[in-house]
């Protein structure tokens, strides 16, 4: 995995993460809106809603081919956790510093608040993914004292993905950093399949973690307790799972791949019967 540091750094902002989240599911056929920023179009996934408002995942994609002038406009963000993961597409990600890095499939970028930074040059078939908390309060729209400025993007290599061992050799897995943002609070990770899991995941839960998964590429058998009428999970779909509910991967195609947060950073994975 490589990555590139964009502008000065220490700490993070203290972040009043949701202490669990309502059940959600999202299906990639959704619609998509226009957003505030002219050109662009969203597809909310769930999580705001999820979080009592707390965290928002969204698709952003081009509405038309944007004019790419000299000088993009600048914009900085309130919220202390901001993470663009790329979906498709290219474009330049850019610091008010001067410098920029590429925004390529799989690259995970994370902006700091209230940091001016651009997105410029960006292809028509660009689309990623946003996940942010909360804006900031009005009192936090300074940069407090000791608060990371940096802008890091981190580019996915061959090497990005380390394969699991025991019931996870099935899968290799890709950690996106975001525990060392976070206080280690949430881990935000990528994974896909590199060999089929006889029976599948089984029924399980987290009896102190919710989490958001998205749905990047392939296809999955999904069972969750309390929803009957959902039993897959395609490309485009997201879910936002509370603490404590049971759910069951039984199968899933080759190109399965996902991405997931986990709040908190640790967790356990408890062996369930079915539900009745």
């Amino acid at each position: 995995m490589s990555q590139s540091t964009l502008k000065s750094a220490t700490s993070a902002i203290a972040i009043g993460w949701p202490d669990n989240f309502d059940y959600s599911f999202v299906s990639g056929a959704s619609a998509w809106r226009d957003s505030p920023i002219k050109g662009i179009q969203c597809r909310d996934l769930g999580l705001s809603k999820a979080s009592q408002g707390d965290m928002s995942a969204n698709l952003l994609r081009l509405q038309s081919p944007l004019q790419d002038t000299a000088t993009p406009e600048w914009t900085t963000v309130g919220s202390a956790f901001h993470l663009l993961y790329v979906l498709s597409g290219t474009a330049r990600l850019e610091s008010h510093a001067g410098k920029a890095g590429d925004l390529l499939p799989g690259t995970a970028a994370y902006l700091p608040a209230n940091v001016r930074h651009r997105i410029f040059g960006a292809s028509t078939d660009f689309v990623m993914l946003e996940i942010a908390t909360r804006g900031a309060e009005p009192e936090l729209k300074q940069m407090p004292a000791g608060a990371d400025s940096r802008l890091h993007v981190l580019s996915e290599a061959k090497d990005s993905y380390i394969q699991g061992d025991g019931l996870r050799k099935y899968f290799a897995y890709r950690d996106l950093g975001s525990k060392s943002r976070s206080q280690g609070k949430v881990h935000i990770q990528t994974f896909h399949a590199v060999d089929i899991m006889p029976g599948g995941t089984g029924w399980h839960k987290h009896s102190n973690m919710c989490q958001f998964f998205y749905v990047i590429d392939g296809g999955a058998g999904f069972g969750v307790e309390n929803d009957s009428g959902l039993t897959r999970l395609e490309a485009g779909d997201a879910v936002c799972m509370p603490k404590g509910r049971a759910h069951n991967v039984p199968s899933y195609t080759a190109e399965y791949k996902v991405l997931e947060m986990c709040i908190p950073g640790e967790f356990d994975t408890i062996p369930v019967d079915a539900p009745a």
